[in-house]
């Protein structure tokens, strides 16, 4: 499977996700076919990326002089700024697939597919930290934020699964459950911002850290077989 038939897929899956927890009304909400013929929408949705990829907080007035685009005219097309986050964050995740799934997932020997696994963790969580803040003020008293973050922890893990699935074939269930759970940890979005924010580690840093770390999991798995 190549890497944007493999990033088609997750993208499925985290619709599939979304809409089993949250109703289809949201799917129809996150449809870029919609929000591709409405031309408003776009450039809201695209202003609020901006804001919040260059910092800002991405209130209403900030979506309102950035897009263009009228107050009221906002609000025809979302129902409040919690909806639209979450269609802007569905758009980063849509756009950068390719960037965040594995490449040949599962492929290679152990060196190689440690180092794609660890990359691709690095990119992805640079890449929606910008949306998680804005995600945890908006949605701290719904269901949205727990619904979505349930959907792509579970990405996570089926990704970790199945890329490691050589070391992981003669374990047992709860063998495989407690790696997983380590890995999903070790690498989490939560983890880098402790590195990062809280510790001022460079990426570098942080790549070599997640890296021996994991080669650290790995060695100790093949000593239980």
């Amino acid at each position: 499977m190549s890497t944007n038939d493999r990033a088609a897929q997750v993208l499925a899956e985290f619709e599939a996700g979304v809409r089993a927890h949250l109703g289809p009304r949201v799917l129809d909400e996150l449809d870029g076919r919609v929000a591709n013929r409405l031309q408003n929408r776009d450039k809201v949705i695209d202003a609020l990326i901006e804001l919040l990829e260059e910092g800002k907080s991405g209130t209403v007035d900030e979506v309102v002089e950035r897009s263009g685009v009228a107050r009221r005219s906002v609000f025809r097309h979302f129902s409040d700024l919690g909806d639209l986050t979450l269609n802007a964050f569905h758009r980063v995740l849509a756009q950068s697939l390719p960037q965040v799934v594995i490449p040949n997932i599962g492929q290679g020997p152990q060196d190689e597919r440690l180092h794609n696994y660890v990359d691709t963790r690095l990119r992805s969580v640079q890449i929606m930290k910008p949306f998680r803040a804005a995600a945890r003020a908006r949605f701290a008293s719904s269901d949205t934020l727990p619904a979505v973050l349930s959907v792509t922890t579970q990405l996570v893990r089926n990704q970790i699964t199945a890329q490691f699935a050589p070391e992981l074939h003669d374990l047992s269930e709860p063998e495989v459950e407690r790696f997983v759970d380590a890995l999903s940890v070790l690498t989490s979005a939560e983890s880098f911002e402790l590195l990062t924010d809280h510790l001022g580690r460079p990426i570098d840093h942080i790549r070599t850290t997640w890296t021996n770390a994991v080669r650290a999991m790995l060695t100790a798995t093949s000593g239980a077989l």
